[in-house]
């Protein structure tokens, strides 16, 4: 289990933009590429809402721009400012683009229960939107229930993006490496028919990611090198290189790729990584500085009353051996939002540190 899926496990909107125009919910931008267009649209929807403060579509879309930015950032103000500012709009008027959102951010905070509930609100007021389908998938993986999930998805999804992606990450879910792989290659090849070359990148990256977490980096090899020469800089792609490096045995270059993110942004996923490529590796001044950043920006989010860190901050005292009484606290209420086999194993991998003679 890399610390990637850990953090990454339910999220199948991080790449979809959850508005709702007049030709229904598009693909949006990945957020590398959107960064100061998502500062834009926080700016003008502020502006929107303080001039017309009962234009609820203003408030849905300050909403969907903090949750963008949140998906960079994991900051748990950006979380709560985001609800508060759908709760506004539905207090104005109950509308679908509200409940959507809502579905979408409750997904991301890890809240999957509420984000099933909002997402079948979604799907009375407009039956048959994939999207909001794919969200009602994303909360069922989340809640461990699989077997529901797999009931929303149609034997053939067609070309449809947002249900490809969706069985992609059932299929994953399952374990069915090989098939999920082809899918999220399936939702690349859809992204290219369309010419959205970011979610071209992002199947790409998604069908490495599934053998990488599989252990076997050489099937991964092919999907990176495509997702490469068509955007070296995506950061999410890099981050799958460092994986390849350190699986092919080059932990110093996986190191030098996870540090070059950090320069560009702060990152608590990337220095839980670079913690534990400089400590296989000797460096344990550059892995103490890593796993300090990392466990303030994680226990950051938690003492903020959100629950979408408590699984990686309790991997991170695991793996470091460090304060496991509270990591087992960490991960055993973790498993009570997210009850996906990632948070389970969390739980049985704590308790095996606890315990030498438990065993995985």
């Amino acid at each position: 289990m890399t610390v990637r899926t850990v953090i990454f496990a339910a999220g199948l909107t991080a790449i979809l933009w959850v508005g709702c125009g007049a030709n229904g919910p598009q693909p949006a931008v990945r957020s590398n590429a959107a960064e100061p267009e998502i500062e834009r649209r926080i700016r003008y929807y502020r502006a929107r809402v303080a001039a017309y403060p009962r234009l609820y579509p203003a408030h849905n879309r300050m909403a969907a721009a903090l949750l963008a930015r949140a998906r960079l950032t994991w900051s748990p103000r950006d979380v709560a400012h985001a609800r508060s500012a759908l709760r506004r709009s539905l207090d104005i008027q109950p509308n679908f683009e509200a409940f959507k959102i809502m579905a979408a951010l409750h997904n991301f905070a890890h809240r999957f229960d509420e984000a099933r509930q909002w997402a079948v609100r979604a799907a009375d007021a407009w039956p048959g939107d994939t999207e909001v389908i794919a969200l009602l998938v994303e909360a069922y993986v989340g809640l461990g229930q699989a077997d529901k999930a797999a009931e929303l998805l149609p034997a053939e999804v067609g070309d449809d993006f947002y249900l490809v992606s969706a069985r992609a990450q059932w299929l994953e879910s399952q374990g069915r490496r090989k098939d999920a792989a082809s899918m999220f290659v399936r939702a690349a090849e859809i992204a290219h028919r369309v010419g959205v070359r970011d979610l071209v990148v992002w199947g790409s990256v998604r069908a490495a990611g599934v053998w990488l977490d599989g252990g076997e980096p050489e099937r991964a090899q092919p999907y990176l090198t495509r997702a490469k020469r068509l955007e070296p800089g995506d950061r999410q792609l890099r981050v799958h290189l460092a994986e390849f490096m350190t699986a092919r045995g080059h932990p110093k270059q996986a190191l030098a790729i996870y540090e070059a993110l950090l320069e560009e942004r702060d990152d608590a996923f990337v220095h839980h990584a670079a913690f534990l490529v400089a400590r296989s590796i000797g460096e344990v001044a550059r892995a103490g500085v890593h796993y300090r950043a990392a466990e303030s920006a994680y226990r950051h989010v938690v003492d903020a009353g959100e629950v979408y860190t408590l699984e990686s901050l309790a991997r991170l005292y695991g793996q470091a051996r460090l304060s496991l009484g509270q990591a087992l606290t960490l991960a055993e209420r973790n498993v009570r939002y997210k009850k996906d086999r990632s948070a389970k194993e969390t739980v049985a991998f704590i308790r095996s540190q606890l315990d030498p003679a438990h065993t995985l």
